[in-house]
């Protein structure tokens, strides 16, 4: 089997009491974990990606049909407080069975989107198929079994069990494992996670292991709240606000850099008023205003790092501000710095021709 996790490594500590060579955590930082199978003894394997799950997902059994040819790798990281784990492996097995629950309780919800290969999950309702591009959930306080029968690549996010069942009302019986086929929306649910590991290409690394990836700071990865309001339509189905709170924010990212734009003009252009608009956006934890001001201050920090060539004003005019003056007020006040400050950082840390 080819090694699908491309074969190169970061630095890290040894996290593994293997008897030669250790296994290591690749890449550590506040908001991201990566982690492989690839630097443990081969008899080890199995017992060490067990380790891994307990520690960092759940706890659970592991089996592969060729168990000294297992290979796994996961990337880890956090999206505006929400766990979002990738694992790429060899053909396995994954059992969490009542003994595991009880060692182990984990309340949440797993709400996960099979990238690639195909497998099957097999509990209490019976034995169902998932194929590249559908989504499956399932409780982690119920017993299951995943298996993967070609090398895999699965996005799981990891939503508390008290938010699924009391903030979003859904029965938890409902919870139990369930498929929903590969569709547009599945596909772009799928896109949206594969976007926050692919923000930034790898830093120079040995071969050898994983590689460390910078996703924090102004990426377009998809957002917390954007992430969660998805897996609530995949769990308790989407309301009209839902479809009205996404729509309007797919309206502004196309035409937040028009100064003209405002939670006003965005209401008419929807067919709403603005009073509804913004009790639809509160529904959801969130203002016009504050996402078209979030919308413009991310393009233009990006403006400000990346394009020195543009004056501040002319930052200020390419991302909706009515003014330079403005535009400093409201960057000083999200970031804590004036933008010439922050461009002239930039240039201190960019490396040299």
């Amino acid at each position: 089997m080819a090694d699908p996790f491309g074969g190169r490594s970061g630095p890290g500590r040894s996290t593994w009491t293997g008897r030669r060579r250790p296994a290591r955590i690749l890449a550590r930082r506040p908001r991201v974990l990566t982690t492989t199978t690839e630097l443990v003894d081969r008899p080890e394997r199995l017992e060490f990606w067990e380790s891994w799950n307990r520690r960092a997902l759940v706890g659970l059994h592991c089996s592969s049909p060729v168990p000294d040819a297992f290979l796994a790798s996961s990337t880890q990281l956090s999206v505006d407080g929400t766990t979002v784990t990738r694992i790429q492996a060899s053909p396995h097995a994954v059992d969490r069975n009542q003994q595991s629950i009880a060692a182990t309780p984990k309340h949440s919800v797993f709400v996960s989107v099979l990238a690639a290969g195909t497998g099957f999950v097999f509990h209490a309702g019976g034995l169902r198929s998932v194929r590249a591009g559908d989504v499956l959930m399932y409780s982690t306080m119920q017993p299951y079994l995943l298996g993967f029968e070609q090398d895999m690549d699965l996005l799981i996010v990891d939503v508390d069990l008290v938010t699924v069942c009391d903030e979003w009302g859904v029965d938890p019986r409902s919870t139990a494992p369930r498929v929903v086929p590969a569709s547009a929306t599945t596909s772009a649910f799928a896109s949206a996670l594969l976007s926050r590991f692919t923000a930034a290409p790898p830093t120079d690394a040995a071969p050898g292991g994983g590689d460390e990836r910078d996703v924090s700071g102004h990426d377009r990865g998809v957002r917390g709240e954007m992430l969660r309001r998805a897996c609530r339509g995949f769990l308790a189905g989407r309301t009209p606000a839902d479809e009205l709170y996404d729509r309007a924010c797919e309206r502004i990212a196309a035409t937040a850099c028009d100064p003209d734009v405002t939670a006003s003009s965005l209401a008419v252009s929807l067919h709403v008023s603005e009073r509804h608009l913004r009790r639809v956006f509160a529904e959801h934890g969130d203002r016009p205003s504050t996402r078209l001001l979030d919308e413009r201050l991310g393009r233009a920090f990006g403006l400000v790092v990346d394009s020195p060539a543009l004056t501040i004003a002319d930052v200020a005019t390419r991302t909706g501000f009515g003014s330079p003056s403005s535009f400093t007020r409201a960057f000083g006040a999200r970031y804590g710095r004036s933008p010439s400050d922050v461009r002239g950082a930039a240039r201190l840390t960019s490396p040299g021709p």
